[in-house]
């Protein structure tokens, strides 16, 4: 009898400790990759973002990000999470970037109201190909969904200080799950003379050539004709 008490207390030990695992088990953000974001100014970076917690009331978010563009001066002003629930208590750090919450940055109409960000003023030049690492602590009342709420949120990003025609270029764009595929959108936070104008010179081609050369000599041969002519009937 003491046996089988045993067997069942270490049998619900076990699935205990099963459950809590799965609680506790790292997770990846389904949209893990490169992308670029922008209208006539874009720019380039790589995400990956994992999280300590499935499940539970709390879960650390650690946001791994990398330039991909090479434009010079380019700086990042702010980064975040979007499309989350509203009134999670949440805390973050960017020390690669001296980046603090709140990210006031990471805001315009492009981003869904709910914002967990972090930046700084006036920006930071964030190198090229440099994984720079963000870590967002959030925590909950109740427990949460953690993966679900992740998956389902924006990673977003404010990346500009670039001069292009005498204007100050910036962009605004978000990555995150559009039915059922991952992308980026967003706009510019500037304008249209942050696309570098191009002038367009048309050279004609051979065979375009050859006939205004033709139908010169036509014209020229037809008006010898009638001079000629003139001239026999005087």
């Amino acid at each position: 009898m003491q046996g089988k008490m045993l067997g069942r207390a270490a049998m619900l030990g076990l699935a205990l400790a099963t459950t809590m695992a799965a609680n506790a088990r790292a997770d990846n953000w389904a949209g893990n990759g490169t992308y670029c974001g922008g209208n006539t100014f874009s720019t380039c970076v790589s995400i990956n973002m994992t999280w300590s917690n499935n499940s539970g009331t709390s879960t650390l978010v650690t946001l791994v990000m990398s330039n991909q563009s090479t434009t010079a001066g380019l700086k990042w002003f702010s980064v975040g999470l979007d499309n989350m629930p509203a009134g999670l208590t949440y805390s973050s750090t960017g020390s690669d970037l001296g980046f603090d919450d709140p990210g006031s940055g990471h805001s315009g109409t492009m981003f869904p109201p709910t914002i967990y960000s972090q930046g700084k003023s006036g920006g930071v030049d964030p190198g090229y190909q440099v994984n720079r690492t963000f870590y967002f602590s959030f925590s909950s009342g109740a427990s949460q969904n953690w993966t679900n709420l992740l998956n389902a949120a924006g990673v977003g990003l404010h990346a500009g200080g670039v001069t292009i025609n005498n204007t100050s270029c910036s962009t605004k764009f978000e990555v995150r799950d559009q039915n059922g595929v991952f992308g980026a959108n967003g706009a510019d936070g500037s304008n249209l003379a942050c696309e570098p104008s191009i002038t367009t010179t048309t050279t004609p081609e051979p065979a375009s050539m050859v006939l205004l050369a033709t139908g010169l000599v036509a014209m020229s041969g037809a008006g010898f004709l009638r001079r000629r002519k003139a001239i026999s009937n005087q």
